[in-house]
């Protein structure tokens, strides 16, 4: 297969190949009743895929495990049936905590799926209260613990009953708490990081249906008027950072504590965070396309929300690069999803070199080409992220220069496609003149080449990947609001179409 063909490990993945094509020719004989195994089964076919590339074969796989997973009652909290104090065993509460799991993992192959492929969700998160799942571990290692609803409406209160020679856990018992007593709210600093990817998750999910529901508008401000779900989703976000527990919120102390401990560990805080900022970025970065077309509209208070909307996209993606650039994970703990969320950032890194209401630092393009090229191995469509962001990186270096040249400003937003419109190779000979400040900025170009060559292996050719079939993944990069990105020029779109 063509997403494999750079990879340094082929053997890893092709290993899967043979299971999933078995997997596939079973479809037909267990689609008619629906199983608990069988949506784990579905979930990873859908990471499969999902991983390949195919984004919407992924999504196709996601949905049926959601048909079986409403049919299964997965979304019913069971533990919330139990009567205060009641004593179950390590065995139920397993149960509970795996079912949990399968439906969070489907719920999140579902978002991926909808933000992969620009199609409508099957789940509405918010209208399931379960609780958020935790370490399977914990009882191991605690003898009280706490999980809670995605709305914080519910906290749960365990207590490990152990037996008390081997001091292994034989029971546990349940106690539902009120979250909004005060005695109570210090207790939340006992969630574990688990819980919190699987809420940031669910988050970035409620985010993608609001700009999937936008792709067809023909109000490209419609996003940014008052009463759209931007301004809700907005105060989420924002609240994010404050409602984690202290241990885990993103400052260098916890960053340092994390490398200290498990490379699992280390692993959680990074996705959580990475997950988080993304989503802001998803959320505000149409304000970086508007930026300059929104100095028409009379509205001054629509202007103010757009201005500080790019503020927050570009404040987010230095955040994203300063987490990349201080933790270094190990690739083969991180999720296939990880691809994604560095890609959306690394398009917002690449593609502008300053704006009005902030500074990017694109100085540290090396530490996203890093994550993907290491991810690759594991995953081919890192593979295929690697290669967009680096062509990408280039072209635009090729823009910088060409803008130094004619004296113009660099990178307004809709003009980039017009200045490289003609471009079709990386580095045309021909627009290099013999000037010394023509040779300085090819200086300059080159020696940023090379600090990139080392993240690359193919020859150039290889570069020049067919990006005619995606699988989908385009829809929503291209077009995360329609009728917008489409008239003032997609970076995302605007690759594609130089790569044809």
């Amino acid at each position: 297969m063509q997403i494999i063909r750079f990879s340094p490990r082929q053997d890893i993945r092709c290993k899967s190949d043979t299971f999933a094509k078995t997997a596939h020719e079973m479809m037909s004989s267990v689609l008619d009743k629906a199983d608990f195994n069988y949506v784990q089964g579905l979930i990873i076919l859908a990471l499969y895929q999902l991983s390949h590339f195919n984004g919407y074969k992924a999504w196709l796989y996601s949905t049926m495990a959601v048909r079986m997973v409403c049919e299964l009652g997965l979304y019913k909290e069971k533990l919330f049936d139990e009567s205060p104090g009641t004593i179950i065993s390590v065995g139920q509460w397993m149960t509970y905590e795996y079912e949990r799991r399968a439906f969070w993992m489907t719920s999140i192959m579902d978002t991926y799926g909808g933000a992969c492929t620009g199609t409508p969700m099957s789940l509405h998160i918010e209208d399931y209260n379960l609780l958020l799942p935790t370490d399977l571990n914990i009882i191991e290692t605690n003898d009280d613990f706490y999980q809670e609803t995605l709305d914080g409406s519910r906290l749960i209160h365990y207590h490990v009953i152990r037996d008390p020679i081997t001091q292994k856990a034989e029971n546990i018992q349940v106690w539902p708490l009120d979250p909004r007593l005060p005695e109570n709210q210090a207790k939340r600093e006992q969630i574990g990081v688990e819980s919190f990817i699987s809420k940031a998750n669910a988050i970035l999910g409620m985010v993608v249906r609001t700009i999937n529901r936008q792709l067809h508008s023909q109000d490209t401000l419609c996003y940014y008027r008052q009463g759209s779900d931007y301004y809700r989703h907005d105060k989420t976000l924002d609240a994010w950072p404050n409602g984690l527990p202290f241990n885990l919120r993103d400052i260098p102390a916890n960053a340092e504590r994390f490398k200290g401990m498990s490379s699992i560990k280390l692993t959680q805080y990074f996705v959580m965070h990475l997950i988080h900022y993304a989503t802001v970025i998803l959320l505000n970065r149409p304000a970086l396309v508007m930026i300059n077309s929104i100095k028409k509209e009379t509205d001054q208070g629509l202007i103010e929300v757009v201005y500080q909307s790019a503020g927050k996209c570009i404040e987010a993606a230095n955040r994203v690069s300063l987490l990349l650039k201080t933790i270094r994970c190990k690739t083969d703990l991180l999720p296939c999803y990880i691809g994604y969320l560095i890609y959306v950032t690394g398009t917002i890194i690449v593609s502008d070199r300053s704006f009005v209401g902030g500074r990017i630092d694109n100085s540290n393009i090396e530490d996203y080409l890093y994550y993907l090229n290491e991810c690759k191995t594991y995953w081919g469509i890192t593979e295929r992220f690697y290669f967009m962001i680096y062509n990408l990186h280039l072209l635009q270096q090729v823009a910088f220069n060409s803008s130094q040249k004619e004296k113009q400003v660099p990178f307004p937003s809709s003009s980039v496609e017009t200045t490289l419109s003609a471009t079709t190779p990386l580095f045309d000979p021909a627009t290099t003149s013999h000037t010394s400040t023509e040779n300085e900025s090819q200086h300059e170009e080159e020696g940023q080449t090379n600090d990139l060559a080392k993240y690359t292996t193919p020859a150039f050719d290889d570069r020049q990947l067919d990006y005619d079939n995606l699988g989908g993944f385009f829809l929503p990069l291209s077009h995360p609001l329609g009728t917008m990105y489409t008239n003032d020029g997609s970076f995302d779109l605007w690759l594609q179409n130089q790569l044809k």
